[in-house]
């Protein structure tokens, strides 16, 4: 089947989902339960020759950070294993492609920006996620059954779009990226599991972050216990219908979605608490490539400092620390711009990036509670205190 056929095939899928308008959330599940009647055409069954075609991620934006920075490494590995013969071809699908992805993504890519999928915040400036998991909304109510046509209408809309740019690439395999485990944009991965439906896509889910990780209802935790990060997901728990179709979604559970965890424990939990096919659940475990294990010589590791100098000093080859007291003065003033800084403990300090007394101690991670940043700070304290490295500090003052 070509892809002209095979479009107006999925236009008349989609006009006829779009034709039934839902009551209420009851009417939004059956509608992603009947699509999958609603299939067209079998997509591949096996990749082990490297197929025509190519192959979609998808995630609410790109920039530099760790969901993107994974992608780069998933989309290397892809072309690694099936090289870049017979048109395969790699395609990256979000709301937002940040500026400095340039040093992150490869220019080979197809890049393609969906209007409406970004998440939280930045999903319609923060109105639908907070409507959805910040307000209660009462099980039958006139905001319950509104909020089930706005995501439906919403989720279509991401579908239909979806589902053409899929068929028009000649796309065989979908990966979502955080998606359907992290509810930033409800109505994302509604959409996409209907497209993916409809067209009979094979799909691998890759789930960093699910959303009962540090969360569950108040209800649940001691009176002594603080609440969890990601307790707001829970927040219309009692509205039953929009509930089921909630847990349903995140991850989706179809017998062509391979789920791809960060870790084993997520693996277990979507087996034994919810019921996953073992066959159909694995890892993907985060990866350091090889040419980190390369040997660097002296002059190669200065010019990585020096590097990281420029970027941390806006150009300048000394960096200056901002005291913490000047940075805190103004600190709404960087949140806007959100520059590269380097903090200080008092005045008047520079810093030769390339010094060889300089100890640099990398946080791989934004520097957030749940990050566990606090953890390495009382590391370092703990070094400071009894240590060869504070022997050291103590024998080399210019440390």
């Amino acid at each position: 089947m070509n892809s002209p056929d095979l479009l107006e095939l999925f236009n008349q899928s989609i006009k006829e989902l779009a034709s039934h308008i839902p009551n209420d959330w009851d009417d939004v599940f059956d509608a992603l339960r009947q699509s999958g009647n609603r299939k067209i055409v079998s997509s591949l069954e096996n990749y082990t020759q490297p197929p025509e075609g190519g192959i979609v991620f998808i995630t609410f934006d790109y920039g530099i950070d760790g969901v993107t920075i994974e992608i780069s490494k998933y989309a290397r590995s892809l072309e690694d294993i099936y090289g870049r013969a017979n048109g395969f071809s790699i395609h990256l699908i979000g709301e937002v492609f940040y500026p400095p992805t340039s040093s992150v993504l490869s220019d080979r890519w197809h890049r393609h920006i969906l209007k409406g999928i970004n998440g939280w915040d930045k999903w319609d400036g923060g109105k639908w996620f907070h409507a959805l998991f910040r307000r209660k909304m009462l099980s039958g109510s006139i905001e319950s059954d509104h909020l089930a046509k706005e995501m439906l209408s919403q989720a279509i809309s991401i579908a239909d779009r979806l589902g053409r740019y899929l068929i028009e690439n000649d796309i065989w395999l979908l990966i979502p990226v955080n998606i359907a485990s992290n509810p930033g944009n409800f109505a994302l991965t509604l959409g996409l599991a209907l497209a993916a439906e409809i067209l009979g896509m094979h799909v691998l889910n890759i789930n960093h972050d699910f959303y009962w990780e540090e969360g569950r209802l108040p209800s649940k935790r001691e009176s002594n216990e603080e609440a969890g990060i990601r307790d707001h997901f829970f927040t219309n728990s009692e509205n039953k219908s929009f509930f089921a179709l909630f847990q349903a979604l995140y991850p989706y559970n179809s017998k062509k979605w391979l789920q791809a965890n960060i870790n084993t424990l997520q693996s277990k939990i979507l087996i034994e608490d919810f019921h996953f096919s073992a066959k159909r659940v694995f890892e993907v475990t985060t990866y350091v490539g090889d040419k980190f294990f390369e040997n660097f010589s002296k002059d190669d590791k200065n010019y990585a400092r020096l590097r990281m100098g420029f970027i941390l000093s806006n150009g300048d080859s000394v960096l200056r620390p901002v005291p913490l007291d000047d940075h805190m003065t103004d600190i709404a003033g960087w949140m806007k711009n959100q520059t590269p800084v380097i903090l200080g403990v008092r005045p008047g300090l520079s810093i030769d990036p390339q010094l060889d007394e300089l100890i640099i101690l990398l946080q791989p991670t934004r520097i957030i509670d749940r990050k566990r940043i606090g953890r390495n700070l009382d590391l370092i304290a703990s070094l400071l205190q009894s240590s060869a490295l504070r022997s050291d500090f103590t024998e080399k003052p210019a440390r």
